[in-house]
């Protein structure tokens, strides 16, 4: 029976001896980036943690040796007052398989699972079914009249940060080999342009293709929600980022496909980044388990250089705005001028 506990929230400190030893006692790798942490100490002795990144709790442990006193929904439910004071209407939970049935005592429901870890858990007021009939109406509202084919119905998520002609191509292939086409444009504000810029932006760009529409990614796809290695930086172990790709491929076969009966879904090939890269790998390897074809299209070279956005913004940077004209629609063109003059002094 513990007499003495402390509970405690401070800033993290990557460094804490006892913390990592913790982490690393039930098998955990600590983690970077976290917003705030939970310590329950007994007596000096931390027996249990938790942390928060975003609307993320994770980095739960519970020393064994304290097992079966509580302490584990100590932990949780104060991690989840403090998010609800700070009005989250959904909020997740990264855990280890063995941790799954107290958390679903505990309100949280399994989404989905990466053999022992990353197992994703979700709770709050909105949950992913309520998010796909958001996506539902907004497809019928679109189109009520049509009815689509078995197969016929394609997807590309896209960060689009900016639109470039490489986008475009991509687009316009989906567009010509489907019925409907249903672009996830992600909702993250985690770019150089805002979640708001790049879905007015891209919508513009596809505003004369009838079967074309543009929906938010929401938490669920490609969001740092289910898979936080995208946003990071390129320098990240591999498996880890294997991993993250695995189950944000399985949420997304395994709920909008099914839901939204999509059989398709187009990227372009990835020469540069090695998250993107290990992400298309695991869409090539997972979807076709849901019904699911990837079709990856060559990306289109500008004298013998892959377009990009990364590379779009790099000219940004360097104000060389006279090379990205050849890069990008006249649509994005113009709004990077003005973009580009509105933030000149900043």
């Amino acid at each position: 029976m513990l007499w003495n506990i402390k509970i405690n929230f401070i800033k993290p400190n990557y460094n804490d001896y006892s913390w990592k030893a913790l982490l690393r006692k039930v098998g955990l790798k600590p983690e970077k980036n976290l917003d705030i942490t939970l310590l329950v100490k007994e007596q000096n002795k931390l027996v249990a943690t938790g942390s928060l990144d975003g609307n993320i709790i994770k980095c739960l442990a519970v020393d064994p040796n304290y097992q079966k006193q509580g302490l584990m929904s100590i932990v949780i439910s104060r991690l989840k007052a403090f998010l609800i004071r700070r009005e989250r209407k959904n909020y997740f939970v990264y855990a280890h398989r063995n941790q799954v049935p107290l958390l679903e005592n505990l309100g949280f429901n399994e989404l989905v699972g990466v053999g022992k870890y990353p197992v994703l858990l979700e709770d709050g007021i909105s949950k992913i079914e309520d998010y796909i009939n958001i996506i539902n109406s907004k497809i019928t509202s679109f189109n009520a009249k049509k009815k689509y084919e078995q197969g016929k119905i394609a997807s590309l998520v896209m960060n689009c940060n900016p639109v470039t002609k490489g986008h475009s191509y991509l687009i316009e292939k989906a567009s010509r080999n489907n019925q409907l086409v249903i672009i996830f444009i992600l909702s993250e504000d985690k770019s150089l342009f805002s979640a708001k810029e790049r879905r007015n932006l891209l919508q513009k760009v596809v505003a004369g293709k009838d079967n074309v529409i543009v929906v938010p990614s929401g938490n669920y796809i490609l969001s740092y929600s289910t898979f936080p290695k995208y946003f990071l930086s390129e320098d990240q172990e591999k498996e880890s980022i294997r991993l993250y790709a695995q189950l944000d491929a399985h949420l997304f076969g395994k709920y909008f496909a099914r839901s939204l009966g999509i059989k398709r879904r187009y990227v372009g090939t990835e020469p540069n980044s090695v998250v993107t890269a290990i992400y298309n790998q695991q869409l090539k390897n997972i979807l076709p388990q849901y019904g699911v074809d990837l079709i990856e299209i060559q990306r289109i070279e500008m004298k013998g250089i892959p377009i990009s956005a990364s590379r779009v913004r790099k000219l940004l940077k360097e104000d060389k705005l006279d090379q990205i004209k050849s890069l990008v629609s006249r649509t994005t063109w113009d709004y990077l001028k003005f973009w580009s003059d509105q933030n000149e002094d900043k």
